[in-house]
């Protein structure tokens, strides 16, 4: 079945419009059309699921190149067709160089159905097209962004007819100190860095098509005049009679290897002195082989010095369940040299032990071969975990020295808090003692009552230190339930609200569409009653007193914000911590214990608490908790309670 078409019609005679609908339809098209003569009307439909515009030209408010410059404007795409009782040929062209897909003449419209299928094919045409230029595009973006972080150099040159550096990779200015835009401007930088003697390799290369992809070395002359040894692979493009076009390839800069190499080539006696006398194990092999070994080599695996290992395998040095990996790693053409890596050895008592191995190449005088350096690793892997042991000393002297600390603190604290209420009790209890047969029975009634409140608070005081406790040792009580989230908060708002009076304003504002969570209703309760009785504590008289409500990904977000005086950056990054208050609340009762238990609370739920503050602008907790939430939803208001 066709697809059916959603087309607007821009015609203010409806006889045509019933015309044009009609040669459409019977052309075998189903159509929706939505006729419009205004560019109100035009708008209110226009969208991208419009197949095609077919628009009168001469409609007196509102015609085809009004819609073009509404459509340019969109940047849409949909195919406009013009449709006209007559049409000059300069009116016909404007709408063409306007971005009419087509247009015809009312009395012709037998050509219609066909005009439309082919507008909406281009239409298609021009998205795929799109789509595959975007593709291309970030492929190419992908590809060159490997290609500038990769640590070796990728390149690719124009050879002919002229001379083009296409692309070099930044890190050409670390091998050879030319930035890629000094060698976009003479590419000919490139080929002249090469000496003479390695230029005729790189011709041989270039005409001897077998060497194409095989790793190949070369040198050339730095920017500061240092000869920098680079192995590279090399593809060749050619044009049909066989001359190349382009070169492209990835470079690796060995000078270190060959400087070894060399050194090596020129004093053959300094090389055997300093390979035998070397504290690392050194062995030069070749397939696998080792051909020589150094004392050092030897002792490492437990030989004495006298014995010769010439002729064995290196993979009988490496414990038996690595040699697959190692070997394979090491014998792989593939795989670049020099190559470090860390595994582990066999000794001749068959003993295993950690060794770091780096391997070479090397040019003896029969050929190359490959050099490999050993070290034994037992010593610094024991080095390693008596450090470990002492991070782990260092930790546990730090705990040591928190747990001093908030010992010397509470002492502070019990001293401070407890003279106070043990004051105001020694102080009623005296007065009830001495004048007991005097005093009236509401004088008494409030000493007595003086007397309860402060016990409560001590009482209060040493639970919270409790708590404290429990939450350093992880023994907090965890009982989540199904909770109605608005009512609770609700709840506890109004219940501070009424405590408080109206010396502040408390407003809770739910913008979750979340109702029921799984938390536990206890610890909730503290963290929210902590942080809004906070909030008053700090804040001025009639000052605003904010608890929001909303979810992020599955997660509760509970955030309480007040107009009071603010917490100091200083005491922002200790504020969590048992017995500490901050600096400008010395004025204001409080034990410094009320925020470190709701951060408890709030770990014990596995979830997060943050705290944004500035001096004298207010403050703002936000404590993130997960919860899953079955059913229900709540609306977003603000409630003044």
């Amino acid at each position: 079945m066709p697809k059916t078409l959603h087309i607007i019609l821009i015609e203010d005679r409806p006889d045509d419009a019933e015309l044009i609908l009609y040669e459409l339809r019977r052309g075998g098209q189903e159509v929706i059309a939505h006729l419009v003569d205004n560019s109100a009307d035009f708008l209110a439909w226009l969208n991208p699921d419009i197949d095609v515009i077919l628009a009168d030209y001469n409609v007196p408010q509102f015609g085809a190149l009004a819609a073009l410059a509404l459509l340019k404007e969109r940047n849409l795409g949909i195919p406009l067709i013009v449709l006209t009782g007559t049409i000059g040929d300069e009116a016909a062209v404007e709408c063409l160089r306007e971005g009419a897909a087509d247009y015809l003449l009312k009395d012709r419209l037998a050509r219609l159905p066909q005009a439309v299928a082919h507008a909406i094919e281009e239409r298609a045409l021009r998205i795929q097209k799109q789509q595959a230029e975007e593709a291309v595009r970030a492929s190419e973006a992908r590809y060159r962004q490997l290609a500038d972080n990769a640590p070796d150099v990728i390149f690719r040159i124009q050879v002919s007819p002229t001379m083009v550096c296409e692309y070099v990779s930044p890190v050409v200015e670390e091998m050879l100190g030319f930035t890629p835009d000094e060698l976009y401007a003479d590419p000919t930088l490139l080929t002249n860095r090469v000496p003479p003697e390695d230029q005729q390799r790189l011709a041989e290369l270039a005409q001897d098509t077998s060497q194409l992809r095989v790793a190949s070395t070369l040198r050339w002359i730095a920017k500061d005049g240092r000869m920098v040894w680079t192995e590279q692979r090399l593809t060749f493009t050619r044009d049909e009679k066989g001359v190349v076009t382009f070169v492209e390839g990835i470079a690796r800069d060995i000078t270190a290897a060959k400087q070894a190499e060399e050194a090596l080539r020129k004093s053959e006696n300094r090389f055997r002195l300093l390979f035998e006398e070397s504290p690392v194990g050194i062995a030069i092999l070749r397939d696998g082989v080792l051909l020589y070994t150094n004392k050092a080599f030897l002792s490492i695996f437990g030989f004495g010095s006298e014995t010769d290992l010439a002729g064995t395998a290196l993979e009988t040095r490496i414990a038996p369940q690595y040699r697959a990996e190692v070997m394979s790693r090491l014998t792989d053409p593939a795989v670049a040299l020099p190559l470090s890596l860390e595994t582990y050895g066999q000794r001749k008592d068959s003993l295993t032990f950690p060794i770091y191995v780096q391997i070479g190449l090397i040019e003896l005088i029969d050929g190359p071969a490959q050099v490999v350096y050993i070290n034994d690793m037992t010593i610094h892997k024991q080095l390693q975990e008596e450090t470990h042991k002492a991070e782990l000393l260092r930790m546990e002297l730090a705990k040591e020295k928190e747990l001093a600390e908030l010992k010397e603190r509470f002492a502070s604290m019990v001293s401070h808090e407890f003279r106070t209420p043990l004051t105001v009790i020694r102080m009623s209890c005296g007065l009830i003692e001495e004048y007991a047969d005097r005093l009236p029975p509401e004088k008494t009634k409030k000493f007595l009552n003086d007397i309860q409140s402060q016990v409560e608070y001590m009482v209060e005081l040493l639970e919270d230190v409790l708590t404290i406790g429990k939450t350093r040792a992880g023994k907090i009580a965890f009982n989540p339930e199904l909770l109605d989230l608005s009512s609770v908060c609700a709840d506890i708002v109004e219940q501070l609200q009424l405590t408080n009076g109206s010396e502040h304003r408390l407003l809770f504002s739910n913008q979750s569409h979340t109702r029921f969570v799984y938390l536990d209703p206890q610890l909730l309760r503290h963290i929210l009653v902590n942080l809004l009785s906070n909030a008053i504590k700090y804040s001025p008289k009639g000052s605003e007193v904010r608890l929001t409500v909303r979810e992020e990904e599955k997660q509760i977000v509970f955030q309480v914000s007040d107009q009071g005086i603010g917490i100091p950056p200083e005491d922002q990054e200790h504020l969590f911590e048992p017995f500490h208050r901050a600096s400008n609340t010395r004025h204001i009762q409080g034990t410094g214990l009320g925020l470190a238990i709701v951060k408890g609370n709030v770990e014990a739920h596995g979830g997060r608490i943050t705290v944004s503050s500035a001096e004298g602008a207010g403050t703002t907790f936000t404590v993130t908790l997960p919860a899953t939430s079955p059913v229900g939803a709540a609306s977003s208001v603000d409630r003044p309670l």
